[in-house]
């Protein structure tokens, strides 16, 4: 077979150019430490690099989101613990008021330190993070979640929603980083009944109980309901009801001179009636009087003390719950965060295996390119000199 001198410029050219571009790749490998530059130095790898891209974006945003998360409810649990502290202050003022010794000035000192705790723990409630976003408002984060106003009677009212606002801590779990504070510290200071103030609603009790002992403190055992003797109820600052009379006519008197009364302002004091429904006469001719049978009494100050300590029991129980509550998402974040950071050694392993370059092959793979590439050049030279015509 006759090789033209055409077929081995060709061949030869093809061998240089075959050797430059070997020996091109491997410098290009030596610069950026990558076996793979581009999808056609290996397309099945560099899909699977695409993938794991992916993958490791999605994993990187997550651990971001974990961050973002732990920060926020360490931030709400750190507010949540200072709340119960000053609950506890509020707690300790509601057993000095219970001191028989002490006197309406006293207590009217004791109305002045509630208040400005009361101001401290509703602060705590509206508290914000480090953007401004309030913690306790549900979604409505742009919005105060408490509005308290003191005069003339204290009052707090919840302006927040009742929804959470979650965000994505894996690919399968999403977590409440916002809490409604109608639910951590009541929505409403408002009893539902007007007429029995000392029932708290559940869900409520903190604020309707601080409400409860703004009231009582201001009012004070001489402004409010007292036990009488015979275990009826006596109001001290009512003014005595119009005479009542009797079953045969006569003025009823009250026992002592004190005002005995229902919560509709009516007497409480009745004759002793015999078999016959006839008033029994006294010894000293006067109809002997007792305690009329009404329900709904007024609470005493007493009475009204003790159900406002347990109503800040109650409330302080509840901002437990929450705070458990929060700690144990703080701990769930924590396991996620430490899975996150597993996958991404994981997904970096990976991309290493199919990307890192063996650097040592690669030096003597670029060696041999050099010597391939120079055995190349010599011999096309050679061959290129090749020519009848030197003969001639």
């Amino acid at each position: 077979m006759r090789i033209s001198s055409n077929t081995q410029f060709i061949a030869s050219n093809y061998s240089l150019n075959s050797n430059h571009a070997r020996l091109s790749s491997l410098n290009e490998q030596l610069s950026s430490l990558k076996r793979i530059n581009r999808p056609s130095d290996d397309p099945v790898a560099s899909a699977q690099l695409i993938n794991l891209g992916q993958s490791m974006s999605r994993n990187d945003q997550m651990m971001i989101n974990t961050r973002t998360i732990e920060s926020t409810l360490a931030l709400s649990e750190e507010y949540l613990f200072r709340g119960g502290e000053v609950l506890q202050s509020i707690q300790n003022l509601a057993i000095q008021a219970g001191n028989a010794s002490l006197t309406d000035e006293d207590r009217s000192y004791l109305r002045t330190q509630l208040q400005e705790q009361v101001k401290g723990l509703v602060g705590i409630a509206n508290s914000a993070d480090g953007q401004g976003k309030y913690l306790f408002s549900g979604t409505k984060s742009d919005t105060p979640p408490f509005e308290l106003t003191l005069e003339p009677t204290m009052s707090i009212q919840y302006k927040g929603d009742w929804q959470r606002q979650d965000v994505a801590a894996s690919a399968s779990r999403d977590i409440a980083i916002t809490e409604p504070g109608g639910l951590l510290f009541g929505a409403s200071s408002t009893v539902a009944d007007a007429s029995k103030p000392d029932e708290f609603s559940a869900g409520n009790e903190l604020w309707q109980a601080l409400a409860r002992f703004d009231q009582i403190l201001a009012a004070g055992p001489n402004g409010m309901a007292k036990a009488g003797p015979d275990g009826e109820v006596v109001m001290n600052n009512a003014t005595p009801p119009a005479a009542v009379l009797g079953a045969d006519g006569k003025p009823m008197q009250f026992k002592d001179g004190l005002p005995r009364l229902d919560v509709n302002g009516a007497a409480l004091l009745e004759p002793v009636l015999d078999a016959g429904g006839n008033p029994v006469l006294g010894p000293d001719g006067v109809t002997p009087l007792q305690q009329a049978q009404t329900k709904d009494l007024p609470p005493t100050y007493d009475e009204s003390l003790a159900k406002t300590i347990e109503g800040l029991k109650d409330g302080q129980e509840q901002l437990l719950r929450s705070h458990t509550s929060i700690g144990a998402r703080r701990a769930e974040v924590e396991t996620l965060s430490k899975t996150g950071e597993g996958l991404d050694v994981q997904y970096k392993s990976a991309v290493g295996q199919l990307q890192d370059l063996d650097y040592v092959q690669a030096i003597t793979d670029l060696n041999m390119a050099i010597t391939a590439l120079d055995t190349t050049q010599k011999t096309y030279k050679l061959v290129s000199e090749l020519s009848l015509f030197k003969y001639i």
